[in-house]
């Protein structure tokens, strides 16, 4: 226990080394840091795209939202629900983690989401699909 004088000249019994403040300006201390914090994570999320509240941001900022439209995850689990198999290499996606497989369109349009156009791949068989080790030759 140590005797120290807080900011606002109060004096104070401490229960260690680092206690700066007496218990009024601890507590008026710690409302200013967490208004501070509230309003630097509201700044970021601005400055991010987001809207108001937590999470990604809404409508065409939203990272999910491309082409004019958005696709909800739950319409690809859905899909994978009904397949569960790669549809090329026929491994088990349900053994995968969601970012480990992918719903693909097979003509490419992605408005275009008939069951018919849709296709669950694993993420292996889906860069061979669109080629993407070329990219790194060119």
């Amino acid at each position: 226990m140590y005797t120290k004088v807080c900011n606002c000249g109060t004096e104070f019994t401490s229960t260690g080394p680092a206690a700066r403040y007496c218990e009024e300006c601890r507590d008026i201390r710690k409302d200013e840091v967490r208004k501070q914090n509230r309003e630097r994570n509201a700044r970021a999320r601005r400055a991010n795209g987001c809207k108001i509240g937590r999470g990604a941001p809404l409508g065409e900022l939203h990272p999910n939202y491309k082409h004019g439209f958005y696709v909800s995850q739950t319409q690809t689990r859905k899909y994978r629900d009904k397949v569960r198999y790669c549809e090329r290499c026929s491994i088990d996606t349900w053994e995968l983690s969601r970012w480990h497989w992918v719903t693909h369109h097979k003509d490419h349009n992605h408005s275009n989401h008939s069951e018919s156009n849709l296709e669950l791949l694993c993420k292996a068989c889906h860069a061979t699909e669109h080629e993407i080790h070329s990219n790194f030759y060119k």
